[in-house]
């Protein structure tokens, strides 16, 4: 017999004990591994989420997802009546997240204090409110993936358009929590801006902005910042980039709208016009 008939049997034996290993872990039920899987899966992308938008409770929702998880392991091996009502509550709660988060994403977000310290400046640059003109308004306390800018009608008092609008890139990730005025920064601005001429540039129509805040802004005609409209904001950039936290694209220190949002802006703008940026209670900036 040929020396390499021995292990040719081994292999074949080898084979065979594969393959009956292989049918016996095919017997466990196939229902624990796309349950648990959608489970660790759809809670890390969910938890990441809630980061993004509650940065200060996001352990109180990773406790509950995880509470959830474990509950679902304990009874995964109990009837198919108690399977069923878990999976049905994990729908119902995730649907719940959904419309949270759906809500936060859609609704208005420019806070009250934005609006009072943007009607302050505008008082105090003027030496009084105007009686009409527009004014632009962004709450760099917000995140990015809300509506955080809104478009004020001065005359009637009311805003006529919420939208979403990038911060620089280098100002952070979701929030501009790092506002600058200094050259070449790529960060956002903080206070308040005139909104001078229109133009057409690189980026196409777009708005020069004049800084009329000394340290705070007022290079802003040097480093070239503008409001202009860019593809990344959007709900699909959003979505995109799902990895970072579902963030919004990011600009070079720009105020970059929807194009929809600039076709509203340039539907609605009146002059005088004036942009104040919030950037929270002490995110002014250098």
């Amino acid at each position: 017999m040929p020396a390499f008939a021995g292990k040719r049997q081994q292999i074949f034996v080898a084979a065979g004990l594969a393959s009956h290993a292989g049918k016996t872990q095919m017997q466990v039920p196939a229902v624990q591994i796309p349950v648990n899987h959608i489970l660790d899966i759809g809670s890390k992308k969910i938890v990441s989420a809630l980061v993004a938008f509650f940065p200060d409770h996001f352990q109180i929702f990773e406790m509950v997802l995880h509470a959830l998880k474990r509950r679902w392991r304990t009874v995964r091996h109990g009837n198919s009546l108690m399977k069923k009502n878990i999976v049905f509550a994990l729908i119902i709660i995730f649907l719940c997240i959904a419309g949270v988060l759906a809500y936060f994403v859609f609704a208005p977000a420019v806070s009250n204090d934005a609006k009072s310290r943007a009607y302050s400046a505008l008082a105090e640059t003027n030496g009084r409110q105007p009686e009409n003109g527009t004014l632009i308004i962004v709450d760099f306390s917000k995140p990015s993936q809300t509506k955080r800018l809104a478009i004020i009608d001065l005359e009637k008092g009311g805003a006529v358009f919420h939208g979403r609008v990038a911060h620089g890139k280098n100002s952070g990730l979701v929030y501009a929590s790092d506002l600058s005025n200094q050259m070449n920064s790529l960060k956002s601005s903080a206070g308040l801006f005139k909104v001078e001429q229109l133009y057409n540039g690189k980026h196409g129509p777009s708005y020069r902005l004049e800084g009329l805040d000394p340290q705070l802004n007022d290079n802003a005609r040097r480093r070239g910042i503008i409001i202009h409209a860019g593809y990344y904001v959007s709900l699909k950039s959003i979505l995109l980039n799902w990895k970072e936290k579902f963030r919004l694209g990011r600009s070079h220190g720009c105020f970059v709208l929807s194009h929809e949002g600039f076709r509203k802006l340039r539907g609605n703008l009146d002059r005088p016009a004036y942009l104040y940026a919030y950037g929270g209670r002490d995110g002014d900036g250098e």
